[in-house]
């Protein structure tokens, strides 16, 4: 499916420590990149591959899809199961992103007994 910049900045991360803590707690790469150019670093992780990877992006670079996941209720439930550091890269030049991205997306009402959820 496509889509837009501002359903992908309501994307949420898997349940992970890392995660967790380079978004401050919310899970969403928006605010990771707010905490990204702010200069945190969970874990002394250095930020730098994931800034070259969104300037790589700014430049036109096309990227493979992001795996999301969902229960399929509607709403904001979409987590990303693969491509966190992609998504934390669209969420620097969110700005600049094209007004649809390509996505794949599982959905099982299940989804939400998992480990990431």
């Amino acid at each position: 499916m496509v889509i837009t910049p501002v359903e992908l900045a309501r994307v949420r991360y898997i349940e992970y420590d890392y995660w967790d803590e380079l978004s401050g707690g919310t899970r969403l790469a928006v605010d990771a990149a707010t905490r990204i150019h702010a200069g945190v670093t969970p874990f002394g992780v250095s930020n730098d591959g994931v800034l070259a990877m969104a300037q790589a992006v700014a430049n036109g670079a096309r990227l493979p899809p992001l795996i999301l996941v969902t229960t399929g209720r509607g709403g904001d439930d979409l987590v990303v199961l693969e491509g966190h550091v992609r998504l934390t890269a669209f969420m620097l030049v969110h700005d600049r992103l094209p007004p649809g991205l390509e996505v794949l997306v599982g959905s099982s009402p299940t989804m939400a007994r998992w480990d990431c959820w």
